[in-house]
């Protein structure tokens, strides 16, 4: 699985599983959202010089805040569960080669 169709699972779960606060989601293709995230983390490791898995924690811990912060606390367990159930559909970054 692609990292788009997996954000694309993820985006369909929280409309359908997850109630938010306001009951409103954002309209925005996720993937646009991570292509951006994407372009502002290389950036902020370069002005940083910090590491990729310093950032990585970073990223997770503060999904996981708001995740708890937005969702009641049935749907945050689903959204984790999710997760820890969609982590072998991860691959890694695939570098560009340079020739």
């Amino acid at each position: 699985m692609n990292i788009k169709s997996l954000l694309k699972d993820l985006h369909q779960l929280m409309q359908q599983a997850c109630h938010f606060r306001d009951n409103t989601m954002t309209k925005n293709d996720p993937y646009e959202v991570y292509a951006e995230l994407v372009k502002q983390s290389n950036e902020l490791m370069d002005s940083m010089d910090i590491g990729p898995l310093e950032l990585a924690a970073s990223y997770m811990t503060h999904a996981m805040r708001i995740y708890r912060t937005v969702l009641p606390e049935e749907d945050y367990h689903k959204m984790m569960t999710s997760i820890y159930e969609s982590r072998h559909k991860i691959g890694p970054i695939e570098r560009p080669v340079l020739h």
